[in-house]
Formats: C-alpha cells, structure tokens, sequence
C-alpha cells in the first residue's frame, strides 16, 4: 500500500509490528534448536526440528517484509532492539536461559506454552489490522499462526505426558 512508503506515522507502526515479530521469531528458532538436543526421545527432537525449520521461515519471511520497506539488515536491528521492550528482551533471556541450563521442561513451558500462546491474541489483531494497508502481512501473520497453533498443541501435550510421569 502506497500509505505504508507516503505516511511516517503508519510506517513507524508497521515497522514497530514487524520488529516485534523478528525479535520474537529469533529467540524462538534460538531456544527451539537448543531445546532439540535435550529432547528425552527421537519422536519429540523431529517435532522440534520441524518446528525450529518453522520459527526459521518465520523470521525469513518477517525480515523480507522490513526489507521490502527498504530497511538494511543493520537498521531492521536498531529497530528491532529500539521497540523490543525491557520486559520482552527479559523473557527472551529468560527462555534462552532455561535451554542454557538444560531445563527442557522449563524451557517448553517458557517457549511452547507462553510465548508460542502470546501468539494468539496478537496475531488475530495483527491479521485483521493489517489486513487493508498490506494484506500480503496478514497473510504471512496468518500462516505464521497456524504454526504456531500447533507449537502450543505440541507442548501442552509434552508438558502433560510429562507431568503425568512424574507423579
């Protein structure tokens, strides 16, 4: 949409967006690839490989939509750590952190259930907002969801067989 190049106001909104949704995919492919290696079993490390190829795609395909906005690798970073809030850079770190100290559930739980389940409300206001301004963005946002929609099934039922073990 011509409005998202002509209005600096709309702009700095898309690009706000989109920032968030870099930062985000990035510590998700981040925490998943690790989170493959302590993985208990086979089945559960090919279910996170799919989905690390899935965070992957989705950070390609966010970064692709800053760029056709003529924004370097290097400015989308500046963007992307100017709108990364203090208290999302302190999750990220927080997830990052569980997989560093090899805490799978921990780290599912962080990743799979919370921040994978954030998804869900921003990305039905995201797909609708965007929706006349650059409808290719909603449905990027939309494909991106039912991925994610998945993730958070795959978790709740790690997370679940494994409680259930446990006692």
């Amino acid at each position: 949409h011509p409005a998202l190049f002509e209005d600096p106001l709309l702009r700095q909104v898309y690009l706000l967006d989109v920032a968030l949704f870099v930062g985000a995919e990035r510590t998700s492919y981040l925490a998943v690839s690790g989170m493959m290696r302590l993985a208990e079993d086979e089945l559960t490390q090919v279910q996170l490989g799919t989905q690390v190829m899935d965070e992957c795609r989705h950070y390609e395909v966010f970064c692709r939509r800053v760029a056709d906005l003529d924004v370097t690798p290097e400015k989308r970073e500046e963007i992307v750590k100017r709108y990364t809030t203090p208290s999302m850079r302190k999750f990220y770190d927080l997830i990052l952190e569980q997989v560093d100290k090899g805490d799978f559930y921990a780290a599912s739980i962080a990743q799979n259930l919370i921040m994978e389940g954030m998804a869900y409300p921003l990305y039905r206001y995201e797909i609708k907002y965007w929706s006349r301004f650059d409808p290719g963005l909603s449905k990027t946002i939309q494909g991106a969801f039912a991925d994610e929609a998945h993730h958070v099934t795959f978790g709740e039922a790690v997370n679940s067989d494994h409680v259930r073990k446990v006692g």
